[in-house]
C-alpha cells in the first residue's frame, strides 16, 4: 500500500482565541512557512492570500458553520503554491471548553490534485483499486 508522506499530507492546528494557526508537511511547503514558524505559529489571514480566491468564501463559511455546530469539516479547495494550482481535502474538526466555547480547530490537509494526489486521496477515502496499488 502507499505510504502518505509530509509530501502528501499536512496537520494544521487553529488556536481560536489567539487567531493563531500551527501546521507542518505538506501544508508548511505549499504555504512556504518557515521552521520558526512552524514552531510559533502564525495568524490565520497569512494563509489566505495562498487559497484561490474562488474557494475563500465557501471555505470560511463551511469552516464557520462547522465551529458552530460541531460538525467535520470534510471539504476540497484550490491553493495557489509555488508548484502551481493544488486542489487539497481538508478535513478536521472543532473542540470546546467546558463552557461550550470553541477552543482548537484542527484537522489535516490531503494534496488531492489530480494525478499526483489521485492516489492519495484515493487511500484516504477507501477507494483504492488493487491495480492501483504500486507501493
Amino acid at each position: 500500500m502507499p505510504t502518505i508522506t509530509g509530501r502528501h499530507l499536512g496537520t494544521w492546528s487553529h488556536v481560536i482565541d489567539t487567531s493563531r494557526v500551527y501546521v507542518d508537511g505538506l501544508l508548511a511547503d505549499y504555504f512556504l512557512v518557515s521552521e520558526e514558524a512552524k514552531r510559533t505559529g502564525l495568524p490565520l489571514q497569512d494563509f489566505f492570500g495562498a487559497i484561490d480566491e474562488a474557494d475563500r468564501d465557501y471555505l470560511t463559511g463551511e469552516t464557520r458553520r462547522a465551529i458552530a455546530d460541531g460538525s467535520v469539516l470534510d471539504i476540497f479547495y484550490h491553493v495557489n503554491t509555488h508548484r502551481g494550482l493544488r486542489v487539497v481535502r481538508v478535513v478536521g474538526r472543532c473542540y470546546y471548553r467546558d463552557d461550550g466555547a470553541p477552543f482548537l480547530f484542527s484537522g489535516a490537509t490531503f494534496d488531492a490534485t489530480p494525478s499526483d494526489g489521485a492516489l492519495i486521496n484515493a487511500v484516504v477515502t477507501g477507494d483504492l483499486d488493487e491495480e492501483d496499488d504500486q507501493g
